[in-house]
């Protein structure tokens, strides 16, 4: 249910990693989202809505991705409510492959206008309710929502709606699945990640989220529900039963599930590609979309020419100082430095720290620029300076 912000995905890295180094797989995409304030009729009423972008350089139209967020937690902290949703490694990974990605918020999230009530309970410092009736307002308000967003973005001249997918995070996740029942002529993918829309510590979730769940079955083509081990939200267990419910209502989709590294949630699936880029290949290349990303490794004198005394930005306040001498120093917002030496050969630039650890990253180049490929498989990209 919550969403992954990036102080969060941050914490949860370091605990399952154990070194600021390691944080550069917290390097996003050096291009800047924009946001924008966009006007959508709900319930009758003009409101701008916020929505943040990624998108190629030019002027498309490219293939679109519309990205719901999910709840806040337990929903007692309004201080989270004005908080953007930005799956930055999401967005990455469809951009690097020609897509535009657009990350809508409802009424009261994110900085839009009106007011967020989306299952609340009656009193409201008790965030939201465990209730059936109550919860399920709740997400026909969303849907609403959803509806109105989906009809702004697709109009917009850089989205080609011939080619749009939607998707979602958590209550997002069970959004998009909803709402495509609601229009299944509209999109030509779904992608469900860790959806549900109640947690599973909620007597009524099972019963709400297959209900729920179960509006989706009218959108015929094949869905993708991508769900993480150890999520304490919605348990393995609690999501297949939702997809069978599903399934049986004539709904159609693969269940995938994935093992997150230790001590990170299964709930932030969505922030680890390289666990689900070969399905999500697949499965937008059956569909006729854009699915591969195309690139080239840097040789070994390009590598030095980009590196060899500068300094590489990566967002997210991370800083990496690769110095004529040799020696290196990664920098993250005000924490403490990991320091180090670096050695350039067969296009990666491998590290040795000062306290024995080391790491190699192959270094390559795409038509958005400057990356790195880690051990595991993950992209992330920076700008030297």
């Amino acid at each position: 249910m919550p969403e992954q912000n990036l102080g969060c995905l941050r914490r949860g890295t370091q605990r399952a990693i154990g070194s600021v180094a390691a944080l550069l797989a917290l390097a996003a995409a050096p291009a800047l989202a924009q946001p924008s304030m966009v006007p959508a009729t709900v319930d009758g009423a003009t409101v701008k809505l916020a929505t943040i972008t990624h998108k190629p350089a030019g002027a498309g139209p490219f293939p679109i991705l519309i990205f719901h967020h999910g709840s806040t937690g337990r929903g007692t902290d309004p201080g989270i409510f004005a908080r953007p949703y930005e799956p930055i490694f999401l967005a990455d990974w469809f951009v690097a492959r020609g897509w535009a990605v657009v990350l809508p918020s409802r009424r009261g999230r994110g900085g839009s206008e009106g007011l967020y009530d989306e299952g609340f309970d009656i009193d409201r410092t008790r965030g939201y309710a465990c209730d059936d009736n109550l919860s399920i307002k709740g997400f026909d308000r969303a849907l609403r929502d959803a509806d109105a967003i989906t009809a702004a973005i697709l109009a917009l001249p850089f989205a080609d709606r011939a080619r749009f997918v939607v998707g979602g995070q958590s209550r997002g996740g069970i959004l998009s699945i909803g709402w495509s029942g609601q229009r299944p002529e509209l999109p030509k993918g779904v992608l469900n990640f860790v959806g549900g829309w109640l947690g599973s510590g909620c007597g009524y979730s099972a019963k709400v989220n297959a209900e729920l769940f179960k509006r989706g079955a009218a959108f015929k083509s094949p869905t993708l529900w991508l769900y993480g081990d150890k999520d304490p939200f919605y348990p393995l267990s609690h999501s297949r039963g939702s997809f069978e419910t599903f399934r049986n209502a004539g709904g159609n989709g693969s269940f995938n599930e994935y093992t997150l590294p230790d001590g990170v949630s299964g709930h932030s699936v969505v922030s680890y590609p390289q666990l689900w880029e070969a399905t999500m290949e697949r499965y937008l290349a059956e569909r006729g979309l854009p699915a591969k990303h195309t690139y080239r490794p840097l040789t070994d004198d390009e590598i030095k020419a980009r590196f060899v005394g500068k300094t590489v930005d990566w967002r997210g306040g991370l800083r990496a100082d690769y110095r004529t001498d040799g020696s290196y120093e990664v920098v993250v917002e005000s924490r403490p430095s990991s320091k180090g030496k670096y050695a350039i050969a067969n296009g990666q630039i491998c590290v040795t720290f000062d306290d024995g650890r080391s790491r190699c990253d192959k270094i390559n180049v795409d038509s958005r620029g400057l990356f790195m490929i880690t051990a595991t498989g993950a992209k992330f990209y920076g700008v030297p300076r």
